[in-house]
């Protein structure tokens, strides 16, 4: 399975950066705004994908005034939100073409994946974008909805989906990333597996989402069982 992986991100990586215009950058944070960068991945998001915040109210819900907006920089689905105005949840969506896991194509049908974090006046925050934060995202969101609190929601949202897919205590969704090999090897494998899967049958990232609308995101649902092959 290690080497399989190993050839399918190889793959992936010659194909992205024979075609990458360059690397993103980064900026620090005036004391009034906060701000948020990374990339995004279903597998890379191409060069140009939307990346959008939203100002999340304390039930989940977006603000329709409260939105920054950018585009990645690269093939690599590098973006940098600078000059985000607000502090505290923040919902981020990423939409565009990615390169596939499988076969290094681009896709032809765009994707969106989100992320919920919270954003800091004064600070750039990590902020990377990919199936395990989508499904965090839905997590928080339904349980905000419900009542519960950003912080309490973003913890049992983490502790479901790490134990689900079998993640290494204290795995960061944020900090993973298809393209780095250098850390967070057995989270990133875990990543890469899903998104694998979901490159094959999309309607894996269907039933996932599915189980968090429908409260079944559970160590019981199985639904981990589909992206492991």
């Amino acid at each position: 399975m290690k080497r399989f992986l190993g050839i399918v991100m190889m793959s992936l990586l010659i194909v992205i950066f024979s075609g990458c215009g360059g690397g993103g950058s980064s900026t620090t944070s005036g004391a009034t705004t906060g701000g948020a960068g990374g990339v995004g991945a279903k597998g890379p998001f191409v060069q140009g994908s939307i990346v959008t915040a939203y100002k999340l109210d304390s039930h989940g819900v977006r603000s329709t005034t409260d939105i920054n907006a950018t585009v990645t920089t690269d093939n690599l689905g590098t973006y940098l939100l600078s000059s985000i105005p607000w502090s505290g949840p923040t919902e981020i969506v990423i939409s565009g073409n990615y390169f596939n896991e499988n076969t290094g194509a681009v896709s032809t049908t765009p994707v969106s994946l989100s992320s919920v974090v919270s954003i800091a006046l004064g600070q750039n925050i990590s902020a990377n974008i990919n199936i395990f934060t989508d499904l965090e995202a839905r997590y928080i969101l339904a349980l905000m909805n419900g009542g519960t609190s950003f912080a309490d929601a973003k913890a049992q949202a983490r502790s479901v989906i790490v134990d689900l897919f079998n993640l290494p205590t204290g795995t960061v969704f944020e900090d993973l990333d298809l393209t780095d090999g250098s850390g967070h090897n057995a989270a990133n494998a875990e990543l890469l597996r899903a998104s694998a899967a979901i490159a094959k049958d999309p309607s894996v990232l269907d039933g996932l989402r599915d189980g968090i609308k429908d409260g079944n995101m559970t160590n019981e649902s199985g639904l981990g069982e589909f992206v492991r092959f």
